[in-house]
């Protein structure tokens, strides 16, 4: 049994890794998740046919041609770190750290971006989007976006356990409002 972290995005799948982290499991999840709720499949099929439509009635845009005048996108982000022993409490500089690459890799800051490969440059774009570390919690109070939480279970399984505080895990501040991302150690 080998212990792994995971960094669930409830806001979007596979961004990234924190400290000490192996693999992602979103991927592994959202397939269970579509695979167990049919009705899921149709709607994400829906979403992505809306999308796809929308995207052809555009103009096709140049590399870079966003104009200068497009708002930042700032989403609040509030981290759960489920632990059960001390060194999987993820250290602040870590998470720092990792919410200063969300926003290089989302502003398309990175230092080699230059070096985007020709073929990717129509698609390589600033989003104008970056994450931030919650501010103010659900009830108004002031908080630094992280939320640790000591745990009895030493070991989740990729189901939706964790994402309940009744059964020693996280629950999610209000996704209507905040980006949430789980750390948290996984059963083979």
């Amino acid at each position: 049994m080998k212990a792994k972290f995971l960094l669930g995005l409830f806001f979007l799948a596979g961004i990234g890794s924190l400290a000490a982290q192996n693999r992602c499991g979103s991927f592994q999840y959202g397939k269970r998740i579509l695979d167990n709720n049919p009705s899921l499949s149709s709607s994400h099929q829906r979403i992505g046919n809306f999308i796809q439509s929308r995207l052809s009635q555009r103009p096709v845009a140049t590399y870079n041609s966003r104009p200068a005048s497009t708002p930042v996108i700032k989403i609040p982000v509030v981290i759960h770190i489920v632990y059960h022993l001390p060194v999987e409490n993820i250290p602040d500089e870590a998470i720092q750290n990792q919410m200063k690459a969300l926003k290089r890799d989302y502003r398309r800051m990175n230092e080699d971006s230059v070096n985007t490969p020709s073929y990717f440059k129509p698609f390589a774009a600033d989003c104008n989007i970056e994450f931030e570390l919650a501010k103010v919690d659900p009830q108004g109070r002031a908080t630094n976006g992280i939320e640790r939480i000591y745990s009895p279970v030493a070991n989740w399984f990729n189901d939706d356990q964790v994402k309940h505080k009744s059964q020693f895990g996280a629950t999610g501040w209000g996704l209507n409002i905040y980006g949430a991302m789980l750390t948290v150690v996984m059963m083979e």
